[in-house]
């Protein structure tokens, strides 16, 4: 179904919050995927959006990867959830290609460098 959450990319993370309010409880993430595990496979400049699939690592087995979401619950524990796809939309063109670059970058980044 659609509906929409913020989203940030940070490192080797990309994350998932319901706000983008600094300081606000709605600000913490409540769910994570690996960067690295994930492709953009379409980009569309008209109505700014990317589209997002899995991305197979080093030795793994399943030649369609899906999308990995942990899923963050309230008690310190999580959920995974397999996607095919993700549809993420950005503010700007600037920043659609910001995320395209950052995410394509992250692929071949084993680590985070602070």
């Amino acid at each position: 179904s659609e509906g929409f959450v913020c989203s940030s990319i940070c490192c080797v993370f990309l994350l998932f919050a319901i706000s983008p309010t600094a300081g606000s409880a709605a600000a913490a993430p409540h769910a994570v995927a690996d960067a690295r595990r994930i492709r953009v496979t379409n980009t569309d400049p008209r109505t700014l959006q990317l589209t997002l699939e899995g991305f197979p690592m080093q030795g793994d087995l399943d030649l369609q990867p899906k999308i990995v979401l942990a899923l963050l619950l309230p008690d310190g524990r999580w959920r995974e959830l397999s996607i095919d796809r993700l549809d993420l939309r950005a503010p700007s063109l600037e920043e659609l290609n910001r995320w395209q670059t950052h995410i394509e970058r992250t692929r071949s980044s084993a680590t985070c460098k602070i």
